[in-house]
């Protein structure tokens, strides 16, 4: 929380990005064990700041909805990285690099993404919340900002 909900993303969409590269590479055993804890520690961060984020922006009584999109995304991911392995169109080496394409995007989006209107609140201040709060809707949502509520 130290960070900020859009930094924390950000790092672990770097680390995710790292790991698939160096697993896909890893020249023994033991590389590619270090590799895959890497590549674990990254997608426990993104899972924890993704939720807190998404909820974070949701607004009022959407939060549900948006995380278990989230949640949806990722095991639509894990679906189509074993369709892609089980169709035979890649080798197993190739099978670590999958998650770097959508984390490199995802890194680039980021770029240019709020931060969470709650995380400034207790970081940063009341000024800081609600100026967050009305880029999240006037930039990213179009539509009128409804009143900001702490």
């Amino acid at each position: 929380d130290r960070f900020g909900r859009v930094k924390s993303l950000m790092l672990s969409a770097l680390v995710i990005v790292i790991m698939a590269l160096t697993t896909a590479v890893a020249p023994s055993p033991q590389a590619l064990i270090a590799c895959r804890f890497g590549a674990g520690i990254g997608a426990g961060l993104s899972f924890v700041a993704h939720i807190a984020w998404a909820s974070d922006i949701a607004p009022i009584g959407r939060s549900g909805s948006l995380t278990s999109c989230f949640e949806l995304a990722v095991c639509g991911g894990f679906l189509a990285t074993f369709a892609v392995f089980a169709s035979g169109a890649i080798k197993w080496r190739g099978l670590f690099l999958l998650p770097a394409a959508p984390a490199l995007l995802e890194f680039i989006l980021l770029t240019r993404a709020p931060e969470s209107a709650p995380w400034s609140l207790v970081v940063k201040g009341p000024e800081s919340a609600k100026a967050a709060h009305t880029d999240l809707y006037e930039r990213w949502a179009s539509t009128m900002v409804p009143p900001y509520e702490p």
